[in-house]
């Protein structure tokens, strides 16, 4: 029984198929840097940092965005730059990914702003003040079905907040100085502003300083190992396959740290289906392994919308070719590992 092809190539073992890269950490690594750029913690407020691009955009006004520590409205005010802070997210959530650092697809970069304004081989996909002709904004609107559509089938298009503030851009000139103030937004920018911002602090890691002794908590109930990734970053990884016995919930224990996780392993636990609720609660995660547990079908389309989620391993569980068909909608998959399934 054949599964249908997702993203990369395809190995058949024992009749399934092994979605396999010849790097997967580095691609790992490429959409762990995407998430920390994308976003960064400033105490209780909300900071786009950007920070590995701190010469073309750096971002001085700690108070442009804020939110409070329980709440998912996000406030915003007029001081805040455009392009730092609602643009070029949006090129990192949906487009660096095929035309950034690591892959620059039809020789395409969408890193920088100075790429962004450069195009390809110097022909302009941006056309300040002319987004009816700006090639970039024509293909972020043309149907799903559309191949010339960007991001490409199979990848969520841009939300209808987006596609309001990148035309809304184009039109005021795509500069990357400008801000909501000086561009005279109307409530409807701020509205799109607004929503955008919301979405992106569910993404927010904790600053492992403020969640070290809730790691240390959960490590002495669970016996889960948690590791920092990488000191001075937030991302962490999850170990629960040295315990068989742990279960649905102990999983429910990590929800406190969800954002922070990019690798989850419970490789050989007693989780069911219904745990895989709080799994698709770690919005960040890129690894995850299933392998040698009892979870099925039903429990594999809780994680079908998973932006992140790079590398899933379900060898000898109880997914079927018809569970595997979920994952037409995941982003960004480029391993599934199915040898020995149903």
């Amino acid at each position: 029984m054949g599964f249908p092809a997702l993203n990369g190539p395809k190995k058949q073992a024992k009749g399934l198929f092994v979605m396999s890269i010849k790097k997967p950490w580095r691609a790992a690594a490429s959409v762990m840097s995407v998430i920390a750029a994308t976003c960064a913690l400033s105490g209780a407020g909300i900071v786009m940092a950007l920070s590995h691009r701190t010469s073309e955009t750096s971002v001085s006004n700690s108070q442009a965005v804020s939110a409070t520590a329980d709440s998912r409205a996000v406030r915003i005010d007029g001081s805040m730059n455009v392009y730092n802070h609602l643009i070029q997210p949006i090129f990192i959530q949906n487009c660096i990914m095929c035309h950034g650092v690591n892959r620059q697809k039809g020789h395409l970069r969408l890193d920088t702003y100075r790429n962004v304004m450069y195009g390809k081989f110097g022909h302009k996909v941006v056309l300040p003040r002319d987004p009816q002709n700006s090639i970039l904004m024509r293909r972020v609107l043309l149907p799903a079905w559309n191949h010339h559509r960007m991001p490409p089938h199979g990848h969520a298009g841009l939300t209808r907040s987006q596609i309001t503030l990148l035309r809304w851009w184009i039109t005021t000139g795509a500069g990357n100085t400008g801000t909501l103030n000086s561009l005279h937004a109307t409530e409807a920018i701020d509205e799109a502003a607004q929503n955008e911002l919301t979405i992106i602090k569910r993404f927010m890691p904790q600053p492992i300083t403020r969640i070290r002794g809730e790691i240390h908590r959960i490590e002495k109930k669970t016996g889960v190992a948690i590791r920092v990734l990488r000191p001075g970053q937030p991302w962490i990884s999850c170990d629960a396959s040295r315990d068989t016995a742990f279960n649905n919930q102990g999983l429910q224990m990590l929800s406190s740290i969800a954002s922070n996780i990019v690798v989850l392993k419970l490789s050989g636990t007693e989780i069911s289906n219904a745990g895989l609720t709080t799994v698709n609660r770690m919005v960040n995660l890129v690894y995850l392994h299933l392998d040698h547990t009892a979870i099925g079908n039903e429990g594999l389309s809780h994680l079908s919308h998973m932006g992140h989620l790079d590398y899933l391993n379900v060898t000898d569980t109880h997914v079927t070719a018809a569970g595997v068909n979920a994952f037409k909608r995941v982003n960004h998959l480029w391993r599934l590992w199915v040898v020995g399934a149903r």
